[in-house]
């Protein structure tokens, strides 16, 4: 048969009753339905339902997996910004994990009620990044290209290359 992927998708909407309104969408690993447990779907009523059961349960774990609770929109840029200066991201999977990691934590600082310093300090700092960014019309993966090395490195090959 046909191995056709579910994958799951999570939108977090910012504002969503305004025209235009933000949101941020993450893709998950797909799921798939393994076919032995098609071949037992197709064996009979009990095992029907224990195969949709699991099936279901596999898609739910999946779709947790790509929603990202946060309070508000600035909440979610900032947890954004401080997963993408805390270190690269190799794969989807990392990235989906340490947003929501950082999320988890965002939650529980601003639930205390006397939050750390130095989280406070972390916290202005990055809004104010965010800010210096949208003042700048940029966005938080353009400004690793804004470098001058890369520009360095270019001219001293083409200077090279003029004296050969």
């Amino acid at each position: 048969g046909l191995n056709v992927p579910i994958v799951p998708v999570g939108l977090n909407y910012f504002n969503g009753h305004r025209f235009r309104g933000r949101a941020i969408v993450e893709f998950g690993s797909p799921v798939y339905v393994d076919s032995n447990a098609l071949g037992d779907y197709k064996g009979g009523t009990k095992d029907k339902k224990r195969v949709c059961t699991e099936l279901l349960s596999r898609i739910e774990d999946s779709m947790r997996s790509v929603i990202v609770p946060t309070p508000d929109y600035h909440a979610m840029k900032l947890i954004l910004a401080a997963r993408r200066l805390y270190r690269d991201i190799v794969t989807s999977t990392e990235k989906q994990d340490l947003t929501k990691r950082f999320a988890e934590g965002y939650k529980q600082l601003i639930l205390d009620n006397d939050p750390p310093a130095e989280w406070l300090d972390i916290k202005n700092r990055l809004s104010d990044y965010q800010k210096e960014l949208d003042d700048l019309g940029l966005r938080d993966y353009q400004v690793p290209a804004l470098t001058n090395e890369k520009d360095e490195s270019h001219g001293d090959t083409v200077m090279r290359e003029m004296r050969l």
